[in-house]
């Protein structure tokens, strides 16, 4: 049987800041000597998923410590990750067979792609009073807080509380 050759990736000291940034906020701004992984269409997600396999452990320590109850770019787009449940009772929209996605967002799916577990596009009139679980809330539920999160929790509540799609991205 023939062997799998393997891809050659990318050894540490390789990628600049750049790499970094996008996998902690999405985007690298072209402020680091070149191009990180590209955007939109663009994007080279096995560049990205490379690099996050590199980086995951310590980007997300970094990400927690500065900012308790969320997580960066890369794990919510990155990773295979459930929706953030919608609370009011309402079908989400990238979970509603009618709901179709404007063309200029389709991933060919057709259906509305999702943007840190919510619906990426707010374009009905039911998104605009759609109430979903805050990124503490969904954390939560899945069991994925750290110690040190969940004593923040307790003394912040009011990140449990749900958020508008269309306000804020539920932050």
């Amino acid at each position: 049987m023939p062997r799998k050759r393997r891809t050659q990736r990318q050894r540490r000291d390789e990628y600049h800041e750049g790499h970094r940034l996008q996998l902690e906020i999405g985007h690298d701004f072209g402020l680091y000597g070149g191009p990180a992984f590209g955007n939109g269409e663009d994007l080279d997600r096995d560049a990205a998923l490379a690099a996050w396999e590199i980086f995951r452990g310590e980007i997300l320590a970094e990400h927690i410590a500065k900012h308790p109850c969320t997580r960066p770019w890369a794990w919510w787009h990155l990773e295979p990750r459930e929706l953030r449940r919608r609370v009011d009772g309402g079908i989400h929209p990238c979970e509603n067979p009618a709901r179709t996605c404007p063309e200029y967002c389709d991933d060919g799916s057709g259906r509305i792609p999702p943007w840190y577990g919510l619906p990426r596009v707010v374009n009905h009139v039911d998104d605009f009073d759609a109430l979903y679980e805050s990124v503490p809330a969904y954390l939560l539920r899945l069991n994925l807080l750290t110690r040190t999160e969940r004593e923040y929790l307790d003394e912040n509540p009011e990140l449990l509380e749900p958020a508008y799609a269309d306000g804020g991205r539920g932050w």
